[in-house]
C-alpha cells in the first residue's frame, strides 16, 4: 500500500516538561521519521497535552509537539507545543 496521508496518535510523554521537545520527546520529529519512512505519505503525529495520571512511571506529562512531514523530510510543528487543539492546513 501507498497512503497519501497517515495520522499516527503517539502517547509520548516525559518525567518533567523540560524534556519536552527535546531528542525522543517530540512528535512531529517522530512523524518526520515515519514519512521518510514511507516515502509515500504526509505523516502528522498528534499528542496529547497536560498530566498524565495513570500508568507506570509517574510523574509524567504528555509532550505536545504535534505536527506534520513530508516524506522529504520537511516537518512542520505547532507553533503552541503545550495546547489542547492545534488546527494544520496541509497543502
Amino acid at each position: 500500500m501507498q497512503p497519501d496521508l497517515v495520522v499516527v496518535f503517539w502517547g509520548i510523554t516525559a518525567s518533567q516538561e523540560c524534556e519536552c521537545g527535546a531528542e525522543g520527546f517530540n512528535a512531529a520529529d517522530y512523524a518526520a521519521k515515519a514519512a521518510a519512512y514511507l516515502e509515500t505519505a504526509v505523516v502528522v503525529g498528534a499528542n496529547a497535552v497536560g498530566e498524565r495520571h495513570y500508568g507506570r512511571f509517574l510523574p509524567s506529562v504528555y509532550c505536545g509537539t504535534s505536527g506534520y512531514a513530508f516524506p522529504d523530510g520537511k516537518k512542520i510543528e505547532a507553533d503552541c507545543s503545550n495546547e489542547e487543539l492545534v488546527l494544520f492546513r496541509i497543502e
